[in-house]
C-alpha cells in the first residue's frame, strides 16, 4: 500500500518554515508537548521518518504533504540536507540533483570540475548528456576559472552550483 497526503496527514503535521515534521498521535514530556518526527540517517546525512513500516527521507515527503505526490527525486537549493524548510526544496531530475553539488572534500585544485594533469587545468561540464571539457595552461588560471562558470551556467541552468552552494 502506498502512503497517500491524507494518511501522512493523520499521522504528521509539516511546518513548511521550519521543515520540521511532529508526531500527531504521539507525545512526550509532562507538558504534553508533541515530539518532532525521524531521526539523523549518519551514513546518508538525511532525516528519514518511518511509516507504516516503511522509511522516507523528510524533505521527499514535504512534497507529499504540501503537493500531494511523493517525487523521485528532490532537491535542497542550499545543499544543506538539514534543511527542509518548504523554499529551500525543489522537485528534479536525478541529473539535476547532481548539478547542486558542493566541492569534493578530495578536490585538489579547490574548484568544482577542474583538476591538474601534466600541468594543464583541464576543466570538465556535464549536464543532459552533454560534455564539454577544455584544457587551460597554468597561467591560464582565471580563463580557465570564467570558462568553467560560464559552461556550467549554461548547462545547469537554475541548478548551478561553483562548489560553494550557490
Amino acid at each position: 500500500m502506498s502512503l497517500t497526503q491524507e494518511r501522512l496527514k493523520e499521522i504528521l503535521h509539516y511546518n513548511p518554515e521550519t521543515g520540521i515534521f511532529t508526531n500527531l498521535k504521539k507525545k512526550q514530556g509532562p507538558n504534553n508537548t508533541k515530539q518532532d518526527a525521524g531521526w539523523l540517517d549518519k551514513s546518508t546525512g538525511y532525516i528519514r521518518i518511518s511509516i507504516d513500516n516503511k522509511t522516507y527521507r523528510i524533505h521527499r515527503l514535504a512534497f507529499l504533504y504540501m503537493e500531494g505526490y511523493l517525487p523521485k527525486e528532490a532537491d535542497h537549493r542550499d545543499t544543506n540536507p538539514l534543511n527542509n524548510s518548504w523554499n529551500n526544496l525543489r522537485d528534479c531530475s536525478k541529473s539535476q540533483n547532481s548539478m547542486n553539488r558542493n566541492l569534493r572534500a578530495d578536490n585538489k585544485t579547490g574548484h568544482k570540475g577542474m583538476s591538474l594533469h601534466r600541468g594543464l587545468y583541464i576543466c570538465d561540464v556535464k549536464a543532459k548528456g552533454i560534455r564539454k571539457t577544455k584544457s587551460f595552461h597554468l597561467e591560464e588560471k582565471e580563463a580557465a576559472l570564467e570558462w568553467l562558470h560560464s559552461t556550467r551556467k549554461e548547462l545547469h541552468g537554475n541548478f548551478v552550483n561553483h562548489g560553494t552552494g550557490k
